[in-house]
């Protein structure tokens, strides 16, 4: 139990990624079982406060909603939880963010920078229809200059 309040200290984790630490630390299941018993009983573990929380933060960090999805579940986010995250992500923002990183690839110039620039959108999680306005904006923002 005290393992695993550090790690909440440090930061928030899933049930999984906090199961995995504890048994990569040496303890048995028993021990484990009791610990996250014992959060669950605190409410100091949530997945879906979790995912919201990362959701948020990678979207502030400029990654689409595949990604993070993706994210969410390597970390052992069941699906609904990840899903009603990511819902309550700005799309505002997240259009914002991928025309940002879309007019730094474009402003490099070169015969592929509309491809590069769509790649990097795509690696980023941004579903093709985000792509396809983030590379509009930033070219119209880019002409305006």
């Amino acid at each position: 139990l005290d393992r695993a309040l550090r790690a909440l200290s440090m930061r928030e984790h899933s049930e999984r990624e906090l199961v995995e630490k504890l048994g990569r630390a040496g303890f048995d299941e028993r021990e484990i079982a009791y610990a996250m018993g014992k959060l669950s009983d605190y409410r100091l573990v949530d997945d879906a406060a979790f995912a919201e929380k990362w959701a948020a933060s990678r979207a502030r960090r400029g990654l689409g909603p595949f990604r993070i999805r993706q994210e969410l579940r390597q970390k052992g986010v069941d699906a609904r939880s990840a899903n009603a995250a990511l819902l309550k992500i700005d799309e505002e923002a997240s259009l914002e963010a991928a025309t940002r990183l879309a007019e730094k690839h474009l402003s490099r110039g070169g015969a592929n920078a509309l491809r590069r620039a769509a790649d990097a959108l795509k690696r980023r999680g941004f579903d093709y229809d985000t792509i396809h306005r983030a590379l509009s904006a930033a070219k119209r923002r880019m002409n305006a200059q």
